[in-house]
């Protein structure tokens, strides 16, 4: 079952159709799969709150079957039922709901939250909030296009503060095998999961959090998966055709010598780069087709290299381009994208592909607005994975069926 290509029209024709061929298998008792298809419809429905007592009164069709509704959705968050398999046949859907997708676009998001005990929930920075507040932290790879997208994956990101504290680990049900992981390190599994399942490679687009590392971008080359990443403006990188000093010759004894550093050429931050370029290397480009044509200014920088360490001898990196946004209302850049695409690549290419990760803003809002996703109020490991799961399940009905139905121009 698992390895049959999904028909979209079938199952996108009712929720309680979509419903039982995603979780077929994660329950045996029909009562309970029927469950599922009220959990997904609570996270549709009009309403302001989708926690589950909210919903169970809404889906009720009498008043006095609500708290039991409300109960059946409470027990299928709660039971254990395998999240993994529920987002392999999300996976294979995701191709058909956003057949023009050209990206993985790579991000985290924070859900502020009151309290200590809901797993993962700790004083941190999130760009939700633009500060740091007692909040969960959600990295995420989203299938995205210029027109639309979804998210892949998402999973819980665990402070130090977590994993070095296993009492609080058990009260929250959190497995005795989780470890503290990076964001990047998350992501980096969440793509090796997409791989795996058999996504389609697509290009990467991830802000400065991530593609500012450049053992993150090294990883990514190591998967063969091409990238368009921000970078921190005091990133340094190699000119090009620059680079340091050819090691003097070994003469035998000790230990052999390095490049030299500093030498005749001095790495250059991104910043300083883009005061170097000549105004014949700007291009206008356009951002976005359609009826709400947005554009900016942009120049690209072929073959810089990577100077990580390089005071410490290491070797400069691969050819990349580099791509500076600067509009001119502006009195400095506003991005700086490195990628590993072929040096010839376009400067519209990379500059658009670079702009995409404007896609997983509106796929946040769209969850937090319309799915609920912030309204859950479960303190289990659990728990919130199984309401991740049903998010980006809900998210991709929606999505689906609007690939079936598009607007009209």
């Amino acid at each position: 079952m698992d390895n049959e290509t999904p028909d979209l029209s079938h199952l996108c024709s009712s929720l309680g159709e979509f419903s039982w061929w995603l979780f077929e298998g994660c329950a045996k008792q029909g009562r309970t799969r029927m469950t599922f298809e009220h959990v997904l419809d609570a996270r549709l429905i009009e309403g302001r709150r989708k926690t589950h007592q909210p919903a169970g009164a809404r889906l009720a069709l009498d008043a006095s079957d609500a708290d039991g509704l409300r109960q059946r959705i409470n027990r299928a968050y709660l039971n254990n039922w395998d999240d993994s398999r529920v987002r392999r046949r999300l996976h294979r859907l995701a191709d058909a709901a956003v057949p023009d997708a050209i990206a993985f676009v790579i991000d985290d998001t924070g859900i502020v939250k009151k309290g200590v005990k809901s797993p993962g929930v700790h004083r941190q920075y999130t760009g939700t909030a633009g500060k740091v507040e007692n909040c969960q932290i959600v990295v995420s790879t989203h299938l995205a296009s210029e027109s639309r997208g979804l998210p892949l994956e998402m999973d819980l990101y665990l402070p130090s503060a977590w994993t070095d504290d296993l009492s609080r680990c058990q009260d929250a049900g959190i497995p005795d095998d989780i470890e503290f992981r990076t964001k990047p390190d998350i992501a980096l599994d969440q793509l090796d999961d997409l791989l795996a399942a058999g996504v389609g490679k697509r290009v990467v687009v991830a802000d400065a959090g991530y593609g500012d590392k450049t053992n993150w971008r090294k990883a990514l080359d190591e998967r063969g998966l091409e990238f368009v990443v921000d970078v921190a403006s005091k990133t340094k990188f190699w000119r090009p055709n620059e680079g340091p000093d050819p090691a003097p010759e070994y003469e035998g004894r000790g230990r052999p010598p390095k490049r030299r550093f500093p030498g005749e050429f001095q790495p250059i931050t991104v910043r300083d780069l883009a005061d170097e370029l000549e105004d014949d290397m700007w291009e206008v480009v356009e951002l976005r087709e359609g009826s709400k044509v947005r554009t900016s200014r942009f120049a690209a920088v072929r073959g810089v290299r990577s100077a990580h360490r390089a005071v410490w001898g290491r070797e400069p990196g691969k050819p990349r381009i580099l791509v500076v946004e600067w509009p001119e209302d502006l009195d400095s850049p506003s991005h700086f994208f490195i990628s590993n695409l072929p040096l010839d690549t376009p400067l519209e290419t990379v500059a658009r592909l670079g702009k995409l990760r404007w896609r997983v803003e509106r796929d946040y809002q769209d969850l937090k607005q319309d799915l609920g996703f912030t309204h859950y109020e479960g303190r289990t490991w659990t728990g919130f994975t199984h309401h991740l799961t049903i998010s980006m399940a809900a998210m991709t009905y929606v999505v689906a069926c609007q690939a079936l139905f598009p607007p009209q121009p």
